[in-house]
């Protein structure tokens, strides 16, 4: 996740500047990785489609197919959101 820094104690409102999207764009993203249910495309916006594909390669996640994705896949990315 080279380039991704925590979100922390950020603004509510204030967009990330690697990915256009605001904190909870950002989270919503991860929530749909950690529940291992492939999302649906064109209920997400452009921004949140690149995010969710690169937080999956950095994972080794196969985001065409997230319910493939084992349990230990996704809890590193707790680790991020409570650290």
């Amino acid at each position: 996740m080279a380039g991704y820094t925590l979100i922390g104690d950020r603004v509510e409102d204030e967009l990330d500047d690697k990915s256009s999207l605001l904190p909870k764009e950002l989270m919503d993203v991860m929530s749909i990785i950690h529940s291992r249910k492939t999302p649906t495309f064109w209920e997400m916006c452009w921004q949140e489609i690149i995010f969710y594909c690169k937080l999956c390669s950095c994972f080794g996640i196969d985001y065409h197919w997230l319910e493939a994705a084992s349990e230990d896949d996704v809890c590193l990315m707790n680790m991020g959101r409570n650290g």
